[in-house]
């Protein structure tokens, strides 16, 4: 039931975004002629795409499920990039002035995805219910209500925390898999030693002709070091566990799926991917060496949010022997997992 009416809730929300925005986008053919005239039309053009539009949006279809006015922060950012596209250079001095405003606010929208995934990390850290990756996700959906924007913001505040957090204490579980990193490691640093030698040459190379676009690309180069960072030190932090009667499967921030232990019909060695509609590879750098078979899909879900159904996932456990006794083993069965 609910999965038949999520399309139709996207579409007319949608629907309702595009209807506001293009009859906008309609009545700014029909600016007057003169110039004073024509600049306060643009003022107004603009602070309909950027404020009146994304406050109609909001009274008709967020208000309602009580989100915070934060959540309009999208719709915002949306909108002064549609005014741009829409209004002459010449007259987009109100674009350029509303636009600064969104700065603070994403800064704005961070803080508070922070202080929300700081409460509930400390509110289940005894329970340890989730791992720090759900907390962070949990919180940004309270803050913008839009799943993929809080997907992209999770991702990104994840990378970081992973990227400078020191070494986690993290439980011991009997069902804990390790995945096979291979030559990750050794590639990471090679691409980091890359990194630092093109940016001190572009830096260099940029200054002579704009010293604002040469820390701009040097911004960039050091976000980039640290996103391998993150990525490199999820894939050690996250693992895949037996919880329950259910396979949390996690691959860092690449890759992740729960997937009931009864819906797994097949485990089989490979050597190689098998390409498919349906088949996932679910590897840092190498080639599988198992195979988990469904009887039914599976969503997996990757970095940033994107979802795929699977009915095969290719792995590279660091202990395959282990991993294949353990999750076909009878419920009463003890078998001895990784560690």
């Amino acid at each position: 039931m609910n999965a038949a009416a999520t399309p139709g809730i996207a579409f007319r929300r949608i629907g309702i975004a595009t209807a506001v925005w293009a009859t906008i986008f309609a009545v700014s053919f029909a600016a007057p002629l003169a110039s004073d005239a024509a600049n306060a039309f643009a003022i107004a053009i603009t602070l309909d795409f950027a404020i009146v539009a994304p406050l109609i949006i909001y009274l008709i279809w967020m208000r309602e499920k009580r989100a915070p006015l934060l959540s309009m922060a999208p719709l915002f950012i949306v909108g002064c990039l549609l005014a741009m596209a829409v209004l002459p250079k010449d007259q987009q001095g109100a674009v350029e002035t509303i636009r600064l405003l969104a700065i603070p606010l994403e800064v704005l929208v961070v803080l508070c995805i922070a202080v929300l995934a700081r409460r509930a990390y400390r509110a289940s850290r005894a329970a340890d219910q989730d791992d720090f990756v759900d907390r962070i996700r949990d919180a940004a959906q309270q803050v913008v209500h839009s799943r993929l924007v809080a997907d992209i913001l999770a991702t990104e505040l994840c990378l970081l925390r992973f990227a400078f957090s020191g070494r986690s204490r993290t439980k011991k579980s009997g069902g804990r898999f390790e995945h096979e990193l291979g030559v990750t490691r050794p590639i990471v640093i090679a691409f980091m030693a890359i990194i630092v030698i093109e940016t001190v040459a572009v830096h260099l190379l940029l200054a002579r002709w704009s010293p604002l676009a040469a820390w701009f690309a040097t911004a960039l180069s050091v976000y980039a070091a640290i996103w391998l960072a993150g990525d490199y030190r999820a894939l050690l932090r996250r693992r895949t566990e037996i919880v329950g009667h259910s396979l949390r499967f996690c691959l860092g921030l690449r890759f992740e799926a729960m997937i009931p232990l009864s819906n797994i019909s097949a485990i089989e060695s490979c050597r190689t991917f098998e390409k498919s509609k349906d088949a996932i590879k679910a590897t840092a750098m190498q080639e599988p060496n198992l195979v988990l078979r469904f009887a039914e899909p599976v969503e997996v879900t990757g970095m940033y949010g994107v979802r795929r159904k699977a009915t095969a996932l290719f792995i590279r456990a660091a202990h395959p022997k282990q991993v294949r006794a353990a999750l076909m083993a009878p419920d009463d069965a003890d078998v001895p997992r990784a560690d």
